[in-house]
């Protein structure tokens, strides 16, 4: 999926899409990561799965609610307007929002630790079932 950001640029990345597809060229790597395509172009599958794990690892350090809370108001945006999403994400975090895991994150910065977030309870209902 190509980043929302500009109608211009989405269809830059679009042509670059294509012609990297087709066309013998050595430098495709650096434009995909350029115009943001791909986040990082790594030498080998060695250091790709460094790279991944890093990320993994970074992911997995922050607080469950707001992974969680991020993928929503990505899959929110997608399919919405820009003023619709921020009014959506502005009410989410409002209604969200976890002051332990705030105290957690300030605590363990000052304490120069790693903070230690409680996991999410699983959600065994569904809307139709009640909240």
């Amino acid at each position: 999926m190509l980043p929302t950001t500009q109608t211009a640029s989405k269809a830059r990345k679009r042509v670059i899409v294509r012609v990297g597809c087709t066309a013998d060229n050595d430098n495709r790597e650096g434009e995909a990561k350029a115009v943001g395509l791909v986040n990082e172009v790594f030498p080998d599958y060695e250091a790709l799965l460094a790279g991944v794990q890093a990320v993994a690892a970074e992911i997995a350090s922050k607080s469950p609610l707001a992974i969680w809370g991020t993928k929503e108001m990505v899959r929110y945006a997608r399919d919405h307007s820009t003023a619709d999403a921020l009014d959506h994400i502005a009410t989410w975090q409002a209604g969200m929002f976890h002051p332990a895991d705030m105290v957690e994150s300030f605590t363990a910065k000052a304490e120069d630790r790693d903070p230690e977030f409680e996991d999410l309870r699983p959600f065994r209902g569904g809307i139709a079932d009640g909240v």
